[in-house]
Formats: structure tokens, C-alpha cells, sequence
């Protein structure tokens, strides 16, 4: 059978395979003789499960209702670049979203508030309602997208937060978790939570830093980066500018690692006392004082000068 043009196409009350071959033209599995359409503008699943799978490079022009039952746009014969903007996609009543691992698989989220669980290696769900796999690239909508990492989940490609004030959480790690600026993978970001379940260390980015400490396990990193529930803060390999504000109690350790290093307390308006044996920093090459208020610095116990 074939359908050759038409304003919508309803499929029949059963589970059922479309292929997708062209623009507006496919196929649905199922029937001894085949049933093929084209010129089709729209397509609608049934009451039951419905997949859509494209083949390779198939772009359809027109809108696909999954309709009731569990739908799936299935990306996976793909052999070049694949981008799903899901803003764009003119799809409704879909509930699995297949990128390929034959190219580069990136999705993009829509132009509302997200939030995107990250529940395997480029895999996860997007507002609890469309869950997607094989898709190495996340880029979010307009607004503000939260992505939200399952304990032990490490990302195996990009995200980029895109515009809006965006978020990476890591919050239900409950193992050890390293957060490296310069390897992250991510941009656009404008916010990083880290976990307190288990040890959170942020490594800085491979240029010169200016680290403000506000808060317990808290830290704005170059004016652009936001960080909380981060115990253990680690400097890169040019100069990291550590700037401790009251009533700062860093619990951690601060490590300056390779470069001119500075702990910075200027900005204390209150007394405060370093005692150097104590101060769980590492790798520090200038310690600044305040004037603002009496600064007592304490030396270790052994022979100085």
C-alpha cells in the first residue's frame, strides 16, 4: 500500500515501527505487503507504542504526534553530525529521544527553565518527561537550565548552559568527587555545586585566578563562576590570587600548586589570627594581612626565619 500525499497520517491502534526515508516520506513496518507514504505533512501514532526511526541524514519537515503509548524518535542510523533542537523539532507525545554513536550527537534544550538529569554516560531525562541516550552534547535553552548529575555520573562530552543562569550539580555524589576547570567541558555556566556527602576538590583553570572565599566551602572564581559545598580548592599553573572575606572559616585545604601564589585576608574587617601550623594551606608564596582590623599571624613550631 502506498499513501502518496495528504495533510496528516494517523497510524493504526498498535505498537508500530515507522522509518523515516525523506523530507515527508517513509515507511511503517507491519503490513504483508508494505505500506510506504510520501508527500505526507504530518504524522500521528496510535493508542500504543510508536517508533520513529530515521534513517541516515532524514530530515522531516513536518510535526510528529506520538499520541498515546511510549514514543521514541530513534537518531541511531545517523552516520554524520546529528543536532535535535528540541525547541525546533516539531514533535509532541514523545518520550525517548535516540542520538547515534556513529558522529557527533548534540541536543538542545527548549526555551524554558530545564532540568536535565544526567543519569548515565550521555544519557539522562529532561524535565522528568523525555528521556534521551547516546547524545555526547548538551546545550541548553534560553532560560535557565539545571543539569543535575546522578552519584558517580561522569559526563562524556559537552555541556554549555547556554544563555540564562545555568547550573552544574553534583550534589548527589556520594563518592569523591574532582571538579578540574580546565577539563570540565563545560561553558556557560554560571553556578557548580558540589557534594557533602563525600570529599568535593575544585581544581582551577590553567590561567591566572582570583579565588573569592565568602563563605564556608563557597567561592566565586574570576568573577564568573560560582562555587558551594566545595571543601578543597587546588590552584593551576600560572598565579592564584586566594581572597578570604569575613567571616570566612574555610574548612579545607587550599593548595596554590604551581605559579606565585597569595592568601589574601585585605578585605577582614574583623580580627583574625593565622597560626601556620594549623592553616591547611599548601603551596602559598605571600600571605597579605589587613588593615582594617588587628591580624596576629602565628609561626610553626620549628626553626625560622
Amino acid at each position: 500500500m502506498n499513501i502518496a500525499g495528504g495533510a496528516t497520517l494517523v497510524g493504526s491502534n498498535r505498537n508500530a515501527d515507522w522509518t523515516i526515508t525523506g523530507s515527508n516520506s517513509g515507511s511503517i513496518g507491519g503490513y504483508p505487503n508494505g505500506f510506504t507514504f510520501n508527500n505526507i505533512e504530518n504524522l500521528r501514532g496510535g493508542t500504543l507504542d510508536d517508533n520513529f526511526v530515521f534513517n541516515d541524514g532524514a530530515n522531516w519537515q513536518g510535526t510528529i504526534d506520538g499520541n498515546r503509548g511510549t514514543d521514541t524518535l530513534n537518531y541511531s542510523n545517523f552516520t554524520s553530525n546529528l543536532t535535535v533542537d528540541l525547541a525546533a523539532l516539531g514533535a509532541t507525545g514523545i518520550e525517548t529521544v535516540i542520538g547515534t554513536t556513529n558522529a557527533t550527537s548534540t541536543l538542545i534544550g527548549s526555551n524554558t527553565n530545564n532540568t536535565w538529569n544526567l543519569t548515565g554516560t550521555n544519557s539522562g531525562t529532561v524535565n522528568n518527561t523525555l528521556s534521551f541516550r547516546n547524545f555526547q552534547n548538551l546545550v541548553g535553552g534560553t532560560l535557565d537550565d539545571n543539569f543535575v548529575f546522578n552519584d558517580g555520573v561522569n559526563w562524556g562530552g559537552t555541556i554549555a548552559g547556554n544563555t540564562g543562569t545555568d547550573t552544574l550539580d553534583y550534589s548527589a555524589f556520594t563518592t569523591a568527587l574532582t571538579v578540574d576547570i580546565s577539563a570540565l567541558g563545560a561553558t556557560g555556566i554560571e553556578l557548580v555545586i558540589g557534594t557533602t556527602n563525600a570529599t568535593s576538590t575544585l581544581i582551577g583553570g590553567n590561567t591566572n585566578n582570583t579565588w573569592n572565599l565568602a563563605i564556608t566551602n563557597g567561592v566565586t572564581l574570576n568573577n564568573t563562576l560560582n562555587f558551594i559545598q566545595f571543601q578543597n580548592l587546588i590552584g593551576k599553573l600560572l598565579d592564584d590570587n586566594f581572597i578570604c572575606r569575613n567571616p570566612m572559616n574555610w574548612s579545607g585545604l587550599i593548595d596554590g600548586n604551581i605559579g606565585n601564589d597569595t592568601l589574601d585576608y585585605s578585605a577582614f574587617t574583623i580580627p583574625v589570627t593565622i597560626d601556620l601550623s594549623t592553616l591547611n594551606a599548601v603551596i602559598i608564596e605571600t600571605i597579605v594581612g589587613t588593615n582594617n582590623a588587628t591580624i596576629t599571624l602565628i609561626a610553626p613550631d620549628f626553626n625560622n626565619t
